[in-house]
């Protein structure tokens, strides 16, 4: 199983990134659904370079499509990052009710643990 270092030590996003993708040494990427504590689930997109063994993780959560950030998202991974963008709840492919400004603190928190 491959593992990254990741800047938060999050159990979480090691387990997402290391993940099977099925090309190598090109930015590949997986979408997963992401559980929140309350049981919500938000669409995940992780892009990577398999080739890579270990490499920082650039998250962003964005109420827009996030398959509108794969040309930023494979910049990243050309620079040796891992990089993930989330849907935020209520958003695109995500679950529940989007409340701006109400839980994104919880939900950053829950999607980095």
């Amino acid at each position: 199983m491959m593992m990254f270092a990741i800047a938060s030590g999050s159990a979480f996003l090691a387990r997402l990134i290391a993940l099977p993708f099925s090309a190598l040494g090109q930015a590949v990427s997986k979408r997963v659904q992401v559980p929140m504590r309350d049981g919500v689930k938000l669409a995940t997109d992780v892009y990577r370079d398999e080739a890579v063994k270990q490499a920082v993780v650039v998250l962003i959560r964005t109420p827009y499509d996030p398959t509108g950030q794969k040309a930023n998202a494979e910049r990243w991974v050309k620079a040796g990052y891992v990089f993930v963008a989330q849907d935020c709840r209520g958003t695109k492919a995500s679950e529940g009710v989007l409340a701006p400004n109400n839980n994104e603190g919880q939900v950053g928190h829950d999607t980095i643990e």
